[in-house]
């Protein structure tokens, strides 16, 4: 049962991610596609908030390449997507949170740091200078 929980979530994120994706390279051209975005968005903050579990099926679904690539064309999902770097590499400590949850996060980090190559991107924002 817990593999099918997994295998759900992942699904879940994935789907999620995909309808993000579709704005990856082109801004939303019509206010139904800007607040299909937007929605995508919001449910994966709330599940990126919600369950530590989801953290890591956004890393295993590639979720911080595609924030990587949405600020590098500076499209309108990069600003939605910023978020999701925050809620998957920091916790709040109103969570019961366990050392299995706190594991999630700093491999989370680690991931976002040594293998998605984010700080590339972050440096400069953070810097208010232009992208690479």
């Amino acid at each position: 049962n817990n593999d099918e929980d997994t295998t759900a979530t992942l699904d879940g994120i994935e789907v999620l991610l995909q309808t993000v994706a579709q704005f990856r390279k082109r801004q939303p051209q019509t206010d139904n596609e800007l607040e299909t975005l937007e929605n995508a968005a919001m449910v994966l903050d709330a599940a990126l908030t919600y369950n530590p579990a989801n953290v890591q099926a956004f890393v295993k679904a590639q979720g911080m390449e595609l924030v990587m690539r949405c600020l590098k064309e500076r499209v309108h999902a990069g600003g939605v997507a910023l978020k999701w770097l925050d809620l998957t590499t920091t916790t709040t400590t109103t969570n019961n949170n366990d050392d299995d949850d706190l594991s999630l996060y700093q491999s989370a980090c680690q991931y976002m740091v040594h293998d998605a190559s984010a700080l590339k991107y972050l440096l400069p924002l953070w810097m208010a200078r232009h992208l690479p």
